[in-house]
């Protein structure tokens, strides 16, 4: 039986970013927390859940004290928070405003591509 692995595929690259004021209160400190959590650009190079509907810009990898993030700009990004469904596949992927992803309206172009969502409604996205 073969199994579908994206290890290694797509190149995965993250780079740092500050956080923005509101997502760094909502994080507080429980940093791990914020892993896997999707993010929108909302400010100069400076990255945060941002509002329902804005474009993915990426996702969360790490999360530091001082403010700044490690976010994966590149890569397949699995297992994010979301209440899509089948009609999500195939589309480009917007933020949900609270560490989600959602499909994107029509006309958002966004860095993340939903190549599959899962029966809980989780998604694995291709930036």
């Amino acid at each position: 039986m073969s199994v579908f692995s994206m290890n290694g595929v797509g190149g995965v690259k993250c780079v740092t970013m500050p956080l923005d004021e509101t997502t760094k209160e909502t994080i507080g400190k429980n940093y791990d927390s914020a892993k896997g959590m999707a993010v929108a650009l909302t400010g100069n190079n400076t990255v945060g859940y941002g509002s329902a509907d804005a474009p993915l810009f990426g996702v969360l990898k790490k999360v530091e004290h001082d403010g700044f993030a490690t976010v994966q700009v590149k890569g397949f990004a699995v297992e994010l928070k979301s209440e899509a469904d089948a009609s999500a596949i195939n589309k480009y992927a917007a933020v949900d405003g609270a560490g989600g992803v959602k499909s994107a309206g029509d006309g958002v172009v966004s860095n993340g591509y939903i190549t599959s969502v899962e029966d809980d409604g989780t998604v694995t996205i291709l930036m």
